[in-house]
């Protein structure tokens, strides 16, 4: 029986990703394991935020801690991950990873490609309460007075000071309460 490639998730040190990909990439090289390996995931979208009011477009994480490794698992290429620095453990039991289904990694894949992830399709309503977690007013809970989900952008109405304040901001700088 010819062993298929699955795809399975290995939780990392938060901020290592890329490292612990770059380290496996080269320790399976340097092992001439190619034939057991496929792809090696970090994935990321690109996002845009305000930072010191400038849009600055940078680079997140879907699932920060976490890697998605194609792989033929065995014993030594279980080994292998295990005992890349930084690499926590594979999803599942200790001793027994769990593939991710295909109908799952497909989903991925395509989110991967496309920049975005789920999430981002959120749509606000007008009245809807909402936590600003950027900018000035960053902390602080208003009100939806104005939303336009195409733009991705809304009005908020925040009390400062006792005054209502109303501010445009995109939604991503706010997120639902």
């Amino acid at each position: 029986m010819e062993e298929r490639m699955q795809w399975f998730v290995v939780n990392v040190h938060t901020g290592c990703e890329d490292k612990v990909a770059r380290g496996l990439r080269e320790q399976i090289d340097k092992r001439r394991l190619n034939a057991l390996f496929g792809e090696i995931l970090v994935p990321t979208r690109e996002v845009t935020e305000v930072k010191a009011g400038k849009r600055v477009k940078t680079e997140k994480k879907f699932f920060p801690g976490y890697i998605v490794v194609q792989m033929v698992m065995n014993n030594e290429t279980f080994t292998l991950v295990r005992q890349i620095p930084q690499v926590v453990m594979f999803l599942g039991a200790r001793q027994k990873p769990i593939a991710v289904s295909e109908e799952e990694a497909r989903r991925l894949l395509k989110q991967v490609e496309e920049g975005a992830v789920a999430t981002d399709d959120i749509e606000y309503e007008v009245g809807q309460e909402v936590h600003v977690i950027d900018g000035p007013f960053s902390g602080f809970n208003g009100i939806a007075s104005d939303v336009d989900n195409v733009k991705q952008k809304m009005t908020v109405t925040v009390l400062v000071f006792g005054r209502e304040t109303s501010m445009e901001l995109e939604f991503s700088q706010v997120e639902r309460v």
